[in-house]
């Protein structure tokens, strides 16, 4: 694999704003409910766009660290804890779905938990990684925005705008 794929300026990117919301969740316990929303909010779409523009890289064997259940339940718990009022929202699942009936419920501190968890491990592996791993970190970071956490973010982007804007 040609090394160079991983350090294009897409990569570099999402690097930097994936930085930025981990430092914002690693440190959400000195900050503000409002605060961490407000960032949060600055963050998500930031997110959103450059995991789109990620390269898709075909032959790699995917990096997926996972991280322990009661580590992701621990960090969710504290998330909801910290979000208290703001936490719940209801949100529609398939937008295209017109007979899909009532909203389901959304959980910003899910949402969050989730985006960190699938984002975190691979940024905390990148300075070490060679080639190799690189290539799988960026295509599972690519392919769990489109399967998964992408749908995680604009939900929360949703929610947050109400809370702050409305």
């Amino acid at each position: 694999m040609d090394k160079s794929v991983t350090e294009t300026a897409p990569v570099m990117d999402f690097i930097g704003v994936t930085s930025q919301f981990c430092s914002l969740i690693d440190e959400r316990d000195q900050i503000k409910d409002m605060e961490l929303l407000g960032r949060a909010y600055g963050l998500l779409p930031q997110l959103c766009l450059h995991a789109s523009r990620l390269p898709t890289i075909d032959g790699c064997e995917l990096f997926k660290e996972a991280t322990p259940h009661i580590q992701w339940q621990t960090l969710r718990e504290s998330l909801r804890i910290k979000l208290a009022e703001y936490d719940a929202y209801l949100e529609v699942m398939d937008p295209y779905d017109f007979e899909a009936g009532q909203p389901e419920r959304g959980s910003l501190s899910e949402d969050l938990a989730d985006i960190y968890e699938e984002i975190a491990p691979g940024l905390r592996q990148w300075e070490q990684a060679d080639s190799d791993k690189r290539c799988g970190v960026v295509a599972a970071w690519k392919l769990d925005y489109e399967i998964h956490w992408g749908e995680h973010a604009t939900g929360a982007f949703r929610a947050i705008h109400f809370v702050l804007f409305m």
